[in-house]
């Protein structure tokens, strides 16, 4: 996901950290009630994901995310690299339509709250302190969170898609448990 620098949030820290506690909490809350049928459902639009798909990446996301945000805190490392070059072809080498929703979902909650949890407690100056990568591009922790709390809400609202539209392929029902 590439945002451009001039769209950069200046939302202060504790409401991006709030957003991003709502949105990890909000993905299993979207998921953990729905049948096997409607995780598994594709849209047929070309490159597709279901629900499973989403979950898995974004755990994949958050744990990127994770190392790049330690990795930028404690050793100025700024080759952060968030993103896959073929996102279909990472996805079926990786087999995100058979691995488990579940642990997926536990990846995104403690990463994401030991993330909170510690950039809670950082200072403004370590949020903004900014370094620059060999591609000249300014990297600060606030950036990241900010990166992963738009990235995630995108993939929230492909979910709501996903649910809107397997809903009118089954005459308005979306399957439960």
């Amino acid at each position: 996901m590439h945002i451009p620098d001039d769209q950069f949030d200046r939302s202060d820290t504790g409401q991006l950290l709030s957003r991003h506690r709502d949105n990890c909490s909000k993905l299993r809350a979207m998921v953990s009630c729905l049948g096997k049928a409607i995780i598994d459902f594709a849209p047929d639009a070309k490159g597709g994901w279901s629900i499973r798909e989403h979950v898995i990446h974004v755990a994949d996301t958050q744990a990127r995310t994770f190392v790049a945000y330690r990795r930028l805190v404690a050793d100025g490392d700024t080759e952060v690299d968030l993103g896959y070059d073929d996102h279909d072809d990472f996805t079926r080498l990786v087999k995100y339509d058979s691995l488990d929703l579940e642990d997926s979902l536990e990846v995104v909650e403690i990463l994401g709250r030991v993330m909170a949890n510690h950039m809670s407690q950082m200072t403004d100056q370590q949020m903004e302190g900014s370094r620059t990568n060999q591609s000249q591009r300014t990297i600060t922790v606030k950036r990241l969170l900010w990166v992963n709390v738009l990235h995630l809400e995108d993939h929230l609202a492909q979910i709501e898609r996903n649910l809107d539209l397997c809903a009118e392929v089954n005459g308005g029902t979306v399957w439960l448990l």
